[in-house]
C-alpha cells in the first residue's frame, strides 16, 4: 500500500511539475515570423510595470522589401498592449497602415495569433517563434 501511495504521489508531482514548466514556456518574448517567412517581429514585455506587450517590425526579407515597407522596419506593430487574460493582450494594432483594435493571443510556446477588425475587414496572422531573445 505504501508503494502505491508513493507511485501516485510521484505521478501527481510529475504532472504538477510539467504544468509549471509549460506555463514558464509560454513567454511571448522572442522573434516571431508568419508562415510565409517574409518578415519578423521582436516581441517583448514593456510599459511601466513590464506586463504590457510591444511588437516591433524587426526584419523584412530583402527580396520583399520595397520603398514603402522598408520604412516599417523598427516601427511598432503594437505598443504597450495591456494584458486582458492569461496569454491574451488587447489594444491598438497597426496592420497594412491602419491602426485598429485587436488582440495578441499566445496559443502555445511557439505560436502567437494577432487579429484585428475594422468594420467588416478583419485580418488574422499566426506567428511562429523564430528565436528567443
Amino acid at each position: 500500500m505504501r508503494n502505491l501511495k508513493t507511485v501516485i504521489f510521484a505521478g501527481l508531482l510529475g504532472l504538477f511539475s510539467a504544468g509549471a514548466a509549460s506555463a514558464q514556456d509560454m513567454s511571448p518574448e522572442g522573434i516571431w515570423q508568419p508562415a510565409n517567412k517574409e518578415s519578423r517581429y521582436k516581441i517583448t514585455y514593456c510599459g511601466d510595470d513590464n506586463t504590457k506587450l510591444c511588437g516591433i517590425v524587426d526584419w523584412i526579407q530583402p527580396e520583399h522589401q520595397n520603398a514603402e515597407n522598408k520604412q516599417l522596419i523598427g516601427t511598432y506593430l503594437f505598443s504597450e498592449l495591456p494584458k486582458r487574460s492569461e496569454n491574451k493582450w488587447r489594444g491598438k494594432i497597426t496592420l497594412r497602415g491602419h491602426t485598429i483594435r485587436g488582440n495578441v493571443t499566445q496559443l502555445s510556446p511557439d505560436k502567437l495569433k494577432v487579429d484585428a477588425c475594422m468594420l467588416i475587414w478583419c485580418e488574422e496572422v499566426t506567428l511562429d517563434k523564430f528565436s528567443d531573445l
